[in-house]
């Protein structure tokens, strides 16, 4: 018998089967470049506030009524996503269509119908291609990608590391324990927050260091003239001013609207918004989504314990 002075190498592998809840709506910037969704969005827009209008005593404030705009603008923003899903999923056939297409002018290679046929598809197909290359690193936020780059794959990969490499899978708990269970570790992480943020704990002497930390700092006081400017009401022309400071991509909520959004559709947008803002400052309280904020949790290094969790950008 022979004998080899290679040594036998045992690999397990494990599926990754934990289970993933629904994922954070964000509003797709490409939209603002198809006429048919911005024609689209125009109408519902406009049909929603007409109906509203006609409902001037049906009980509902301000706030709730710029609600239920969001809540519809993002229902036919997902339904708008789905038909082009839909359409995109037809992008294959395209792509035989070509090869068919190619085919035909390999033998037919002085045929001008053939020939601009060819270039026609070429160029739709490289029109989606680029379109989806470029959602995929919107969604992975890589850094770069250059005009002619139409790398899909490697986008979507990068997209779907990003999202797994954000799963919390094992977490040390109060008492030292490795937790994995799905729900233990998420739990675990509520728990540990909840004693950091509880309502238990004395707010007055947290007032009062507040106090002695701002009362101990060097910090610029406004001038008569900025505080009566920031006393006087706020003007619609005020939130266009603010809203063009904005960063497109940033939403200004949890409702993943965008500022580009708002940018886009602000004729329509700024009367229902300045309704809710001035309610909002008679009733000393915000709208349901602007009470809210959204917190990720970004893990440093190996140390499962939850103290080694920090709260990013919200």
């Amino acid at each position: 018998m022979g004998h080899s002075d290679h040594r036998a190498v045992v690999s397990e592998f494990s599926e990754d089967d934990l289970p993933r809840g629904p994922s954070r709506w964000h509003f797709n910037a490409s939209y603002i470049n198809d006429n048919q969704f911005l024609q689209k969005m125009n109408n519902e827009i406009e049909e929603f506030l007409a109906v509203q209008d006609q409902n001037l005593d049906n009980g509902v404030s301000k706030r709730n009524k710029w609600e239920l705009l969001k809540s519809h603008i993002k229902t036919v923003c997902m339904q708008y996503g789905r038909y082009k899903k839909m359409l995109n999923s037809e992008s294959g056939d395209g792509e035989k269509e070509l090869d068919n297409i190619a085919k035909q002018l390999a033998n037919l290679p002085e045929d001008v119908t053939v020939q601009k046929h060819y270039e026609e598809c070429k160029k739709r197909l490289e029109i989606e291609q680029l379109v989806k290359a470029r959602g995929a690193a919107v969604r992975s936020r890589a850094k770069w990608i250059e005009e002619g780059d139409r790398n899909t794959k490697y986008f979507l990969n990068l997209e779907k590391n990003r999202s797994s490499s954000n799963v919390n899978r094992h977490i040390k708990n109060e008492r030292n324990e490795i937790v994995q269970n799905p729900g233990k570790v998420l739990s675990t992480i509520k728990k540990f927050y909840d004693k950091i943020f509880s309502r238990d704990k004395n707010v007055r002497d947290t007032e009062t260091k507040l106090n002695t930390f701002m009362q101990s700092c060097q910090h610029p006081t406004l001038t008569q003239a900025e505080r009566d400017a920031c006393d006087t009401h706020i003007t619609i022309e005020e939130m266009g001013a603010a809203l063009k400071q904005l960063n497109n991509e940033s939403a200004p909520g949890c409702d993943g609207i965008t500022a580009v959004f708002y940018k886009t559709f602000w004729r329509l947008l700024k009367a229902p918004l300045f309704d809710c803002f001035r309610e909002c400052l008679e009733v000393g309280e915000l709208s349901i989504s602007q009470r809210r904020g959204i917190i990720t949790l970004i893990h440093k290094g190996k140390n499962t314990t939850v103290m080694n969790w920090v709260t990013g950008d919200p």
